[in-house]
């Protein structure tokens, strides 16, 4: 199985209403427009973990989460051996 690493948002804003952060002065410490500190905040990656979790005072595992991910492979195809195999094209078994 495999898991994907992400940002938890609600984590961060209660972090922020915790130390009576407006989104503004969020903005503000993080050296970003307002409007991508509310991007951040709502669809924001994995890259701007660093920036927050220092400017916020706590841990990068504090404010990430994972989350599992299935593989979808299309129809007709499987891993076989951790490679990827089309069973139209090819006669390995």
């Amino acid at each position: 199985m495999f898991e994907k690493v992400i940002l938890n948002h609600k984590k961060i804003r209660s972090i922020m209403r915790e130390k009576r952060i407006r989104k503004s002065d969020f903005a503000k410490m993080i050296s970003v427009s307002p409007q991508m500190a509310h991007y951040i905040l709502s669809r924001g990656s994995i890259k701007y973990a660093i920036i927050i979790a220092h400017k916020l005072g706590v841990d990068c595992s504090d404010i990430t989460t994972t989350v599992p991910i299935k593989l979808r492979l299309p129809p007709g195809v499987k891993i076989v051996n951790n490679r990827v195999r089309n069973e139209k094209l090819s006669n390995y078994k």
